[in-house]
C-alpha cells in the first residue's frame, strides 16, 4: 500500500514514535507541530530519503493552519493523506478544578478537543473525493472514568471520544463507510507529561505521582504496541472497517476485527451510560 500519512504532533512524544516508525518504513509522511525546531530535528535524524518527509509548522487550535497542513502535504506529495493521525495534546492545569486557572483550562480544551474537531473536519473533506481513509486520534487517562485533578485533560479527551463516534456514524449514514475514524488508548507512555506530573506532585495526588514514577522507571508502554495498533488501523484488510471505537493497544483488536468486522452492531469500544439499576 502506497498511502501517505499526515501526523499532527509529530515532533515529540507518541507523535515522534509514530513518525520514526513510518520514516523507517519509507512511508511518505508529513509531520506537523507548533514547534518547528523539533520537526527539523526529526528530519535531520532520519535516514530515509528526504523526498519522503515533509515538515509543517501548524497550531491545531487554528483551523486555517490545520487546513494549510493538508494543502502542504498535497503540494509536497501530490495527493492528500490517506491516513491522518492526531497525537497533539497538552495535559493542562493540574489540581482541584475550583482552584485552576480558567485560561489554562480553556487552553487545554482548545488543543485537545477543538483541535481534534478541526483535524477531523479537514481530514474528512480531504478523503471524500477518494472515498476512503483512516483518521486516528489518541485519547488518554480520564477519558472513560473520573481522573481527579486532571479535569481539563479528562473532559477534553472524553469529548474527543464522542466526536470520534459521532463522525463514524455520520460517515456511515452518509454512505462513506470506507472512511473510518477511531481513537487509540496507548496506556501509560513515557513522555513529558510524566515529568509534569512529578513536578506537580502536590496537586496531582499520590496515585498519579506513583504511577508517573513507575512509568519513568519501567519505560511504560513499549513503542511497538503503539505502532502495531496504528498499522492495524491503516490497513483495511486487517481492521475490516472498524470505526467509531476506542481501542487499547493491549487489546486483541485483530481477533475482534475478524469476529465482528466493520458492520458490528455493538457498543464495544464506545462510551455508554451504565444504568443506575
Amino acid at each position: 500500500m502506497n498511502y501517505s500519512v499526515l501526523i499532527f504532533g509529530g515532533g515529540r512524544g507518541i507523535g515522534k514514535i509514530i513518525s520514526r516508525h513510518f520514516i523507517k518504513a519509507n512511508r511518505r509522511i508529513s509531520a506537523a507541530s507548533r514547534n518547528f525546531r523539533l520537526l527539523e530535528e526529526l528530519k535531520r535524524e532520519s535516514r530515509g530519503p528526504e523526498k519522503f518527509i515533509n515538515i509543517i509548522e501548524a497550531d491545531i487550535r487554528n483551523e486555517i493552519q490545520v487546513k494549510s497542513a493538508f494543502e502542504s502535504h498535497k503540494s509536497f506529495f501530490g495527493d492528500y493523506p490517506a491516513i491522518v493521525i492526531n497525537t497533539a495534546a497538552i495535559q493542562g492545569p493540574i489540581g482541584h478544578l475550583w482552584e485552576l486557572s480558567s485560561e489554562e483550562w480553556t487552553a487545554a480544551v482548545n488543543i485537545d478537543l477543538l483541535g481534534g474537531f478541526f483535524i477531523t473536519k479537514a481530514a474528512i473533506a480531504a478523503m471524500l473525493p477518494e472515498g476512503k481513509g483512516s483518521i486516528i486520534h489518541f485519547s488518554g487517562g480520564g477519558s472513560t472514568c473520573a481522573r481527579p485533578n486532571f479535569s481539563a485533560y479528562a473532559a477534553a479527551k472524553t469529548g474527543l471520544l464522542r466526536l470520534v463516534e459521532n463522525a463514524a456514524e455520520e460517515l456511515r449514514i452518509s454512505g462513506h463507510k470506507d472512511i473510518i475514524i477511531n481513537a487509540v488508548a496507548p496506556g501509560a507512555v513515557k513522555t513529558g507529561m510524566m515529568d509534569e506530573i512529578i513536578r506537580s506532585a502536590d496537586t496531582a495526588g499520590a496515585k498519579e505521582k506513583n504511577d508517573a514514577e513507575n512509568v519513568l522507571l519501567t519505560g511504560g508502554t513499549p513503542p511497538e504496541l503503539i505502532t502495531g495498533l496504528v498499522d492495524f488501523l491503516c490497513d483495511p484488510d486487517l481492521n475490516k472497517g472498524i470505526s467509531g471505537r476506542l481501542i487499547h493497544v493491549r487489546e486483541d483488536y485483530i481477533k475482534y476485527a475478524e469476529k465482528f468486522g466493520g458492520a458490528a452492531e455493538s457498543d464495544d469500544g464506545k462510551l455508554r451510560r451504565v444504568p443506575l439499576i
